[in-house]
């Protein structure tokens, strides 16, 4: 595996609005060098197409 197998998600609000469309995360942990929150989600297909339509709205 490597790091684009994995969409790695830096906005709350997002997090929040994937989670609510059924998007299960794998972990939740802090950048090492910036310490900033971000949520971890396996980059399937589901995903990829539902990231493609939100960022075309």
């Amino acid at each position: 595996m490597d790091r684009t197998q994995f969409f790695f998600c830096y906005n709350r609000k997002t997090v929040d609005e994937l989670i609510e469309q059924g998007f299960h995360y794998i972990t939740r942990a802090r950048n090492l060098k910036s310490n900033a929150p971000f949520t971890m989600f396996y980059l399937d297909d589901r995903l990829k197409a539902y990231l493609a339509e939100k960022n075309n709205k």
